[in-house]
């Protein structure tokens, strides 16, 4: 298979560059929002706001309007280099319609975030055409002080600073990463949370799954449930289309008596024989290490007496200013 052609990359991100926060799902708790700013301020960043954002308007941050309002002002910053999710939790598949993505495309920026942000993410590939950082929100990631959060937040420097690129390994060797199905490919990343990336599903931001490198984790999900999402994706023709798979976290996956998240997870996505890596340190729990969604890289599961590896196959930032 010919490797896709690489999407846009948004510049490197400097000491000293402003960062764009901004809350498209659910709100931050302000005690926690305003531990994360200062630790950023710490690193030498300048993180920066458009509206308040600890006052939730239900289970959202805001209105729907202001939530694509905040957003599209963030993308039209000429003063921002990075924009940063403040927190996950719902909203942002709400507002999709609402955003101005070529603003983004014009002028592009580092975009980070997870959990419901996958929704967010597989806009700005199908929109932008940029590569955009499937990691640590603010809060809960930059603001967590704990050493297990650390190598994330290196990690994630990292990519966004340009230190690491082609040829760098996104992902540590743990003793909890495991081979469910042993191979080579190489695609473009994609996917996200389950749940979230299930609901995008023929609509206008469904991910191009055609030959991608899937990543997918979920939390709170029972496996009576990630087996519906699966059954979803295998019945749509996501499965037979993709060309890898990576398999994050699954937390609070409580089986309740009946089969495990990891049987389930193995039943859909051994069979496809494709490689398959399981137990990679991505999602609802630390360490959250920072996958380039849209680039292209090579998943190597137990291939030439290596192990597993996911390596980047393109830089991801363009070079410093």
């Amino acid at each position: 298979m010919t490797p896709p052609a690489p999407l846009n990359v948004p510049p490197a991100l400097c000491e000293g560059d402003a960062i764009s926060i901004v809350a498209p799902a659910s709100s931050p708790k302000r005690e926690a929002f305003d531990v994360a700013m200062a630790n950023l301020t710490a690193l030498g960043y300048r993180p920066k706001t458009y509206r308040y954002l600890c006052k939730p308007h239900g289970y959202l941050s805001g209105t729907d309007a202001e939530r694509a309002d905040e957003l599209n002002q963030a993308f039209a910053d000429p003063e921002t280099t990075m924009v940063l999710a403040a927190r996950g939790g719902y909203g942002c598949g709400r507002i999709l319609d609402q955003v101005d993505f070529g603003l983004l495309a014009d002028r592009p920026k580092i975009v980070s975030g997870y959990s419901d942000l996958t929704a967010l993410h597989a806009a700005i590939q199908r929109r932008s055409g940029l590569v955009s950082f499937h990691g640590p929100n603010l809060v809960g990631g930059w603001g967590d002080d704990t050493s297990a959060s650390q190598a994330e937040r290196d990690a994630a420097l990292a990519l966004f600073s340009g230190q690491s690129g082609a040829g760098s390994e996104l992902l540590p060797a743990t003793d909890s990463m495991r081979s469910l199905s042993d191979g080579t490919a190489i695609g473009r990343l994609v996917g996200g949370n389950l749940a979230v990336l299930v609901s995008l599903v023929g609509t206008p931001d469904e991910p191009d799954f055609d030959g991608a490198i899937l990543v997918v984790e979920d939390i709170g999900e029972a496996p009576y449930r990630i087996d519906r999402l699966l059954t979803q994706l295998r019945m749509a023709g996501v499965l037979d289309q993709i060309a890898g798979a990576v398999l994050g976290y699954f937390t609070d996956a409580d089986p309740d008596g009946g089969p495990s998240a990891e049987a389930v997870l193995t039943e859909f996505l051994q069979p496809l024989g494709v490689p398959v890596a399981m137990g990679a340190p991505v999602g609802h729990e630390h360490p959250n290490f920072p996958l380039p969604f849209g680039a292209r890289v090579i998943l190597d599961v137990n291939g030439n007496g290596k192990g597993i590896s996911l390596t980047l196959d393109q830089t991801v930032v363009a070079s410093a200013r």
